[in-house]
């Protein structure tokens, strides 16, 4: 995972990439439609204290109350928001490209 690295976790050279480490406090990540997390990635983000909506937490309580609640979590101490998008969030029937089928149920 690429935030792994801007938390400081992972390869040294990456992670050390720029001289300092980590680049991001975990308090500051959000992140949207998750999909297939695996038991490793849930132990690290729930250890790490990540906030993290799936794709079923989209489906139960619809996208505006999902990005009410991310807003909530990068406003809190943030003055700006990089946002990184990654197409398998998608459902195949939209986007065909996407290589990630599931629908995330179970996670």
């Amino acid at each position: 995972m690429t935030i792994a690295i801007s938390l400081g976790f992972g390869y040294p050279k990456f992670v050390n990439c720029a001289q300092f480490s980590p680049k991001v406090a975990p308090e500051n990540v959000c992140i949207i439609g998750a999909k297939d997390i695996d038991k490793g990635e849930k132990k690290f983000l729930d250890d790490n204290c990540i906030t993290y909506f799936t794709t079923f937490d989209i489906a139960k309580r619809g996208i505006v109350q999902i990005m009410d609640m991310a807003m909530d979590v990068v406003l809190k101490s943030c003055d700006a928001v990089h946002l990184s998008f990654d197409i398998d969030v998608l459902d195949p029937l939209i986007a065909p490209g996407t290589g990630i089928i599931s629908r995330g149920e179970g996670v």
